[in-house]
């Protein structure tokens, strides 16, 4: 293996003189994946992340709601051919199937009423058989031109925002056709924890904004 050197600026420091096998820069999920190969393959690893904290835009928040809640990444997307689905298994963590029926949104300290729940989940139906359509077709565009009223182009921009991290404009209604419905699940605790546990025995320096790295 190579022996790249990281030099590490602000909050936990290194000295230019160590020597890993491998550094990582990001402690979110890819990061955590990639130290954990390694070190098990015996690799000597140094994980940099520039939060205070591993999992990246994973993250669980269980004070503001007084239970978890994950404010970036949520489920385990098409969870029977996901590796997150083994990973929860190997925590012994309990993971459900999605289900629209107990889906909740609040907007402005107070839950909105089923009927306007109806419609967003109307509006995803809508959008994924229009994709589909589209997507028949093999002109593909971005998935902003899709939506026709406000509460697809809400569920839109929702999506993209929280499930993709992207814009709309930048997102190909060819991708989100091959998605379609999938076997979606929560994992019971929230995802952000699965990521902490995760990174659990690993060196991850926290704090740690990467200025140069050569080999």
């Amino acid at each position: 293996m190579s022996s790249p050197r990281a030099w590490a600026q602000a909050g936990q420091s290194l000295a230019p003189s160590t020597v890993y096998d491998v550094a990582i820069i990001g402690a979110g999920a890819a990061g955590i994946a990639a130290a954990r190969a390694l070190a098990g393959a015996g690799a000597r690893v140094i994980v940099l992340e520039a939060r205070g904290r591993p999992g990246g835009r994973i993250v669980t928040d269980s004070q503001t709601l007084g239970l978890p809640f994950d404010v970036g990444a949520s489920y385990i997307h098409n969870a029977p051919i996901n590796p997150i689905t083994a990973l929860a298994a190997q925590q012994g963590v309990t993971v459900i199937p999605s289900d629209r029926e107990s889906l909740a949104l609040r907007a402005n300290s107070r839950n909105e009423p089923r009927s306007v729940v109806n419609r967003y989940v109307a509006a995803d139906q809508r959008l994924i058989r229009r994709s589909e359509r589209i997507a028949r077709s093999g002109n593909d565009q971005p998935f902003s031109a899709v939506p026709r009223d406000i509460y697809e182009r809400r569920f839109v921009d929702l999506h993209c925002a929280t499930d993709i991290a992207a814009d709309a404009d930048r997102v190909s209604v060819l991708d989100i056709a091959s998605a379609g419905a999938t076997d979606d699940r929560f994992p019971i605790g929230g995802f952000g924890t699965m990521m902490m546990r995760a990174a659990t025995g690993l060196p991850v320096n926290g704090g740690a904004k990467v200025g140069h790295a050569a080999a």
